[in-house]
């Protein structure tokens, strides 16, 4: 009896089909992996500036402070108890993002006086178009917007490309 030892031509190549099938397959999920992480990021820092947000505004009702048109809490512009909307601000009250912006990890796109009424600062990965508005829904940012009169600082998650709110959608806009 003589015993074979191997595989024929034709197993390797279904091996090989099947192989090709579960790439073609798989890849398209592991290229979007890194999109995921950016909206995941940018969600986690809209959380960050969030919370830390409301902790200047509990250290501003502590110094009363909190209805004030203008103020400071600890070196931190406030409106109505909340942080100015501002790069500098933001620096000094969300851990972070400032070393993040200086090495290139994020990106300041829009800061006051570039946004008004209320003051805001827009944040994102660089290299993001927003000279046009389907270049800005097409991108994924964060919007920190100053307090109003009628609402608290607030930042969002913008742009449809990540699950983010249209700009037309913010409450702050036109308030």
């Amino acid at each position: 009896m003589h015993k074979h030892k191997g595989f024929t031509l034709i197993e390797l190549v279904i091996v090989i089909i099947i192989l090709g099938v579960l790439a073609a397959v798989a890849l398209p999920k592991f290229v979007s992996l890194q999109s995921d992480a950016k909206s995941a990021s940018l969600k986690g820092l809209s959380g960050a500036i969030n919370s830390a947000s409301n902790i200047v505004y509990a250290k501003s009702a502590i110094q009363g402070v909190e209805k004030a048109v203008s103020g400071s809490v600890e070196n931190i512009a406030v409106t109505y108890g909340y942080p100015n909307a501002s790069s500098a601000n933001l620096y000094l009250f969300v851990d972070g993002v400032e070393s993040a912006v200086a090495d290139g990890t994020w990106e300041v796109y829009l800061e006051s006086p570039q946004c008004t009424n209320p003051d805001c600062v827009v944040i994102g990965y660089p290299g993001e178009d927003i000279s046009s508005e389907d270049g800005f829904l097409a991108s994924c940012f964060v919007g920190y917007f100053s307090a109003t009169e009628d609402l608290p600082a607030k930042s969002y998650l913008m742009g449809e490309s990540c699950g983010g709110l249209h700009i037309n959608d913010i409450p702050h806009i036109g308030s």
